[in-house]
């Protein structure tokens, strides 16, 4: 085998590595699309604000 023959060898074999490879990425990221299309988004309710505490009233001279 010369250095020629061995050289495009290893390109096609690299090629179709590459390829393979690619073709995996876009199926997970397909995967992950649908994925993230069925679930549902989460919409958080607003909080309830709560009602402030009432101070006792402070005692006047006349009280005291």
């Amino acid at each position: 085998m010369t250095a020629s023959t061995s050289m495009f060898a290893v390109h096609m074999i690299a090629s179709g590595a590459i390829r393979i490879g690619l073709l995996l990425l876009a199926i997970w990221a397909l995967i992950r699309l649908v994925d993230r299309l069925r679930t549902p988004l989460v919409v958080h309710a607003p909080a309830t604000p709560i009602a402030p505490v009432e101070q006792p009233a402070a005692p006047t001279l006349t009280e005291a």
